[in-house]
């Protein structure tokens, strides 16, 4: 069968998770609902015996890519660039020195592969740029963000361990293609290095869980938030640096982040996904985003360190989502009614195997998605929805199923109000429109406004209150 899935929302943004649809004979998919805890696979697929991926083959004279680098590198070419052909971020209209970051590593890995230079001009103008607009800081160095952050109370200019590890891999990169340079370049991935030292109070990025527990901040502010994939991205830069140089304080480094790591990544650990950082408890996040990186990042940290408690975690998480799909994206075509400005939040994300963040979102409403999911080889069970906070789960939205585009059958429908039947001593007498999921306290208190129920309760206060939730309230007088 051929498989479609139309989702219409109102009035709130989300992000969202697909786990496909049943036969078309069933359309009804049993998708569980909004913050719901999607139940752990009966039968998880089995994974292979725990091998690590081969280095790539050597390349004359160059050190390796960068090892998490997994981006879209056509994507970058939407980007606009200055006057310099360095790219920089319209959702700031500045420089973003991880954006430049991510190009240049991405540009390196390509040159690596392939032994072409037709791009190198183009990384040597990201790289030049990163030099020039390092800030030194005494005996270690830094690249700032210029913009504010206000997720994560990040105030310009603000630093990251994400871009430290980032931007020393790019200078090390930058010295192994430009020997006369070299020198340059290395001195600044040593000062870089450095800040992996330096507590975030003194302008760094190290900072410590309650316990003293090290943990490299990608957002180096007061509050320490310990996002887990900018941790780890920052440990491959550590790493990149220590095979590369032969740096002792790198290796260093890595050695106690990884420990650092192996002691507290449970702390993200949500039971059916994992977290994005240990600040925002609420940070649940879905597969084709952060929880498939960290999966991703898990497995690479097994490989470089050899201890099966990171191999055994990433096949945990994987099964958290309760199949795999190692063919590449179960979504082969999307539209959507609306598109945002910002590329990063376009639909086609959904259906990009070569960048992480595989996710859509809207600012405006409603607005419809529609999903092909193609040939649907077996049955999948549920619908899930996964949403950065509570508050930000969607509220109203429709799911229909098709198989041709035309016929379109409704497989799940929530609305931001339910109307619910209020009794009197057991008998209905009326009904009252409350938000989902409202308190008894709410629900008691809108009833005892009707003024249907006032007649009947004739004054008197209910003896008792019998409230199912978003179902019946049942109020209980004496005679």
């Amino acid at each position: 069968m051929r498989c479609l899935l139309g989702f219409a929302a109102f009035g709130i943004w989300f992000l969202v998770l697909l786990a496909g649809c049943s036969d078309a004979d069933s359309p009804g998919s049993s998708p569980t609902s909004p913050l719901q805890t999607p139940p752990a696979s009966a039968t998880p697929p089995a994974l292979a015996p725990p091998p690590c991926t081969a280095d790539p083959p050597p390349s004359p004279g160059l050190p390796p890519p960068y090892p998490l680098e997994n981006s879209n590198l056509e994507k970058f070419d939407n980007y606009p660039r200055d006057a310099d052909r360095v790219i920089y971020d319209p959702q700031y209209d500045e420089h973003n020195p991880a954006l430049v970051a991510k190009y240049a590593l991405a540009l390196y890995a390509e040159h690596f592969e392939t032994h072409e230079e037709e791009r190198l001009a183009d990384f040597s103008r990201q790289a030049e740029w990163l030099r020039e607009n390092f800030v030194r800081a005494g005996a270690f160095g830094v690249w700032q963000y210029p913009f504010d952050y206000e997720p994560f109370e990040a105030s310009a200019p603000w630093v990251s361990s994400l871009m430290q590890g980032w931007g020393l891999t790019v200078m090390l990169e930058a010295a192994a293609l430009n020997p006369e340079q070299a020198d340059a370049y290395e001195s600044i991935a040593e000062l870089a290095l450095q800040a992996f030292e330096v507590p975030v109070a003194d302008g760094g990025v190290r900072s410590t869980w309650d316990d003293g527990t090290v943990w490299y901040e990608e957002y180096a502010t007061a509050i320490p938030s310990h996002v887990l994939n900018g941790f780890m991205f920052a440990l491959a830069g550590l790493y990149q640096d220590w095979q590369q140089t032969g740096d002792e304080r790198a290796e260093a480094l890595f050695e106690q982040g990884t420990a650092s790591l192996k002691a507290k990544v449970r702390e993200y650990d949500k039971g059916f996904t994992s977290a994005y950082d240990a600040y925002l408890k609420g940070n649940a996040t879905g597969k084709g985003g952060y929880h498939s990186l960290h999966v991703q990042q898990l497995l690479w940290v097994y490989c470089v360190t050899a201890d099966e408690f990171f191999w055994d975690l990433a096949v945990e998480w994987v099964n958290y989502d309760g199949w795999t799909n190692p063919a590449g994206s179960f979504v082969k075509d999307v539209e959507a009614s609306y598109e945002p400005a910002a590329p990063e939040f376009a639909a086609e994300g959904l259906i990009d195997n070569t960048n992480y963040y595989g996710y859509w979102s809207s600012d405006r409403f409603p607005v419809v998605i529609t999903l092909d999911l193609g040939q649907v080889e077996r049955d999948v069970s549920r619908i899930v929805f996964f949403a950065v906070t509570e508050a930000s789960a969607p509220d109203t939205f429709t799911v229909e199923l098709s198989s041709d585009r035309e016929g379109w059958d409704e497989a799940l429908t929530v609305e931001q109000e339910v109307e619910i039947p209020v009794q009197v001593n057991g008998k209905t007498r009326s009904k009252i429109t409350v938000p989902r999921g409202a308190a008894e306290s709410t629900v008691l208190a809108a009833a005892l406004r009707d003024p249907q129920i006032s007649k009947f309760l004739d004054g008197k206060q209910p003896k008792k209150v019998i409230y199912v939730k978003d179902r019946l309230l049942n109020l209980v007088v004496g005679s």
